[in-house]
């Protein structure tokens, strides 16, 4: 999708593009056109005619504003603009776009990956007519930058896959559907797997997730993914995603609206799946595990009821006083079981709380963890990145509510105030000693409306953090 070329081929004949900066002069574009007066505003892109003077018959030039302040999120932005624009291959002088704080590599990488990402679409189920073709980008650089336009597709890919997966509607989706991709997937980058079916979950004790499978028809799973980039397997960190295909809300039943987009409950364990997918095709040098627990939470005789307790893999029992909040449940065996398998580390990941929602917006996932070293390279992966996160608190303020039963070890929502936190402290209750990090992704999982960086419905988010960490 993307060649390198060293020079400026004056004989080609697709359009080219270029960039220009506040009060700047572009000595190329004068070249074809002669002197012009051009808007640099940021995100500003004029399209020029070469009115049959050259092979093309179109120059682009894409405004950056004033340099300094151009950041890899701005940039990212205005990208994805000219990706959504373009409707033909075209060349782009990417030295363009160096600034003193971002290098030509970094601007290779974001730039693949922005042009990737910003013209996804979901083939919808029935007749599809796609908005987008397929480009091919003639990238101009004195320097060989393949490697990192490369590393951009590679990223910009494993996110749509993530999009595709929480996209799709819950009958589309399910459990064992779901395994069934991950499966292909690690066949795909030579990764051990193993799904755990429902006779494995009775036999080893992950009484939370069968619990909350209860009341529904489709079976649940364990999926787990082994990628062992060093030469042993050894200190794995593991992503667990939350799983959740579909969420009526149990006995403790969602009403119509907020019933609509559940099947993005599952984006958690999407994700996961796509940074597992970048990994292992940067082939990075970490040991990583993937462990998603996965159901259906619906409503039958057998499912599980307000006041019930439950078990868990950890041994923990639990009172459910609120059976929508489900998340918890099932991430707490999807975490117990990542520290059986030798996890050192954990982040989780899941569209878990409206209070996180009510709290953060659709801009920045919360963020909660009970090791500052571990948060702290977790965090500059994601400033790197230019993904908005925000560290929340999770103390005993919250950890004596979760205690607080009567009947039972821990209460699964013994309070709306401050509901992020207590589902956090929670989770942290399974995560016990071991370094552990958990996002709650419940704003920024998917999004109402498109942007340049894409259309509505799911957005991958984290995923490029999380590769970020272990590049």
């Amino acid at each position: 999708m993307f060649k390198t070329v060293a020079t400026l081929d004056e004989t080609t004949t697709l359009p080219i593009v270029f960039g220009i900066g506040e009060q700047e002069t572009h000595k190329q574009v004068q070249t074809f056109l002669g002197t012009v007066t051009l808007d640099t505003t940021y995100k500003e892109i004029a399209v020029l005619p070469t009115y049959g003077k050259y092979s093309f018959e179109k120059i682009y030039v894409c405004g950056l504003g004033a340099r300094k302040k151009l950041t890899t999120q701005t940039l990212r932005q205005l990208f994805g603009k000219l990706a959504q624009m373009m409707k033909q291959d075209f060349s782009i002088q990417l030295t363009d776009f160096v600034t003193e704080s971002i290098t030509l590599g970094e601007v290779a990488a974001i730039f693949s990956e922005t042009v990737v990402i910003a013209r996804y679409e979901f083939k919808k189920h029935g007749v599809f007519t796609p908005k987008y073709e397929t480009l091919s980008v003639q990238v101009i650089s004195p320097e060989n930058i393949q490697f990192d336009l490369a590393n951009g597709e590679v990223i910009g890919t494993a996110i749509n896959h993530a999009r595709t997966l929480a996209n799709e509607p819950g009958n589309k989706m399910t459990p064992r559907i779901l395994a069934k991709y991950a499966k292909g997937l690690a066949e795909k980058y030579d990764m051990e797997y193993h799904v755990l079916k429902t006779g494995e979950l009775e036999q080893i004790g992950a009484d939370a997730l069968l619990a909350v499978n209860r009341g529904s028809d489709e079976p649940p799973r364990m999926i787990v993914l082994k990628y062992q980039g060093l030469d042993t397997w050894e200190n794995p960190t593991a992503l667990v995603g939350k799983g959740l295909t579909f969420d009526a809300g149990g006995y403790s039943l969602k009403i119509s609206g907020s019933m609509q987009g559940m099947k993005y409950d599952m984006t958690g364990g999407a994700n996961v799946l796509g940074a597992m997918e970048a990994i292992a095709g940067l082939g990075l040098k970490a040991n990583v595990l993937a462990v998603i627990p996965a159901t259906e939470n619906l409503i039958n005789g057998k499912a599980v009821k307000v006041d019930d307790v439950i078990g868990s893999l950890a041994g923990k029992t639990i009172e459910v006083n609120n059976t929508d909040a489900e998340g918890r449940l099932i991430l707490a065996d999807g975490i117990e079981y990542a520290r059986q398998l030798g996890a050192k580390r954990i982040i989780d990941m899941a569209t878990l709380t409206g209070a996180c929602v009510v709290a953060l917006g659709s801009s920045f996932t919360g963020a909660f963890s009970n090791d500052d070293a571990f948060y702290d390279e977790f965090a500059q992966a994601a400033k790197i990145t230019a993904e908005k996160v925000w560290r929340l608190p999770v103390d005993e303020t919250y950890t004596e509510q979760v205690k607080s039963s009567s009947v039972a070890d821990l209460i699964n929502s013994p309070s709306r105030e401050g509901g992020a936190s207590i589902a956090a402290a929670f989770l942290q209750e399974f995560a016990q000693d071991t370094a552990w990090i958990h996002l709650d992704i419940a704003g920024t999982g998917d999004v109402k409306s498109g942007s340049d960086l894409g259309p509505s419905g799911a957005t991958g988010v984290m995923i490029r953090t999380l590769t970020q960490l272990f590049s």
